[in-house]
């Protein structure tokens, strides 16, 4: 006989939303400016507007160990925790 475990989390339904509306959101830019020794860049959106900052966690997170001026990447933009606008889940995009 099973019983089900009341205290079992399941997941989120906000953040399963939350990750479509990012995934649905792809950007892509080119990095205008990266400071390795501080850990953070900017990243000039195609679309026009404002830049996007982007820290150093977030770069390795998408496995990458940096960025260089000029590169083009795709990316998300993110709320952290401090109500930041960053982007995340960055991807290198071919010339």
């Amino acid at each position: 006989m099973s019983l089900s475990n009341p205290f079992r989390k399941r997941p989120s339904t906000a953040l399963v939303t939350q990750d479509l509306v990012c995934r649905s959101s792809e950007l892509s830019g080119t990095v205008c400016f990266f400071n390795g020794a501080a850990g953070f860049g900017l990243i000039t959106p195609d679309r026009g507007g404002g830049d996007a900052f982007v820290h150093v966690s977030a770069i390795n997170a998408s496995g990458l160990t940096r960025l260089s001026r000029n590169e083009r990447v795709r990316y998300v933009l993110r709320t952290d925790s401090r109500g930041q606008t960053c982007a995340h889940d960055l991807v290198l995009l071919d010339g």
